[in-house]
C-alpha cells in the first residue's frame, strides 16, 4: 500500500510539473518577433482582433501596435466570442510564404 501512495504521488508530481519549456517549445511573444521566425516554429501572441480579413483571416494587432494575419479555423473558436476590444491569447505556428508571413491559430483563449 505504501508503495502504490508513493507512486501515486511521484506520478502526480510530474503530470503537475508543466509541459516542455525547451527548445521549439512556444513562448509569448510581440508580432515583430514573430515575422523573424522559420516556418512551423510555435508561438504565443497576444493582443487584440483589428478586423476579419475573410472567412477564417483576421488581422491581429499586438500591444506595441505592430500587425499581422492570421487564420482561425473555425472549430477553434469553441463559442468563444471576442470584437476589437476583446484581449486574447493566441498559440499557434508561423506560416511563411513567397510573400508573407501568417500564424495559424491553434487556440485561441480570452483574456478580457
Amino acid at each position: 500500500m505504501k508503495k502504490i501512495l508513493v507512486f501515486a504521488v511521484l506520478t502526480a508530481s510530474l503530470f503537475a510539473a508543466g509541459g516542455f519549456t525547451g527548445k521549439g517549445s512556444a513562448s509569448l511573444i510581440s508580432v515583430k518577433e514573430a515575422l523573424k521566425l522559420k516556418d512551423d516554429t510555435p508561438v504565443i501572441l497576444e493582443g487584440k482582433i483589428k478586423s476579419q480579413l475573410k472567412s477564417e483571416h483576421y488581422e491581429f494587432v499586438d500591444k506595441n501596435g505592430d500587425t499581422i494575419k492570421i487564420e482561425i479555423d473555425d472549430h477553434i473558436w469553441q463559442g468563444i466570442k471576442v470584437d476589437e476590444n476583446s484581449l486574447i491569447r493566441i498559440s499557434g505556428e508561423v506560416d511563411k510564404d513567397f510573400t508573407e508571413t501568417t500564424i495559424e491559430v491553434k487556440s485561441v483563449e480570452l483574456l478580457k
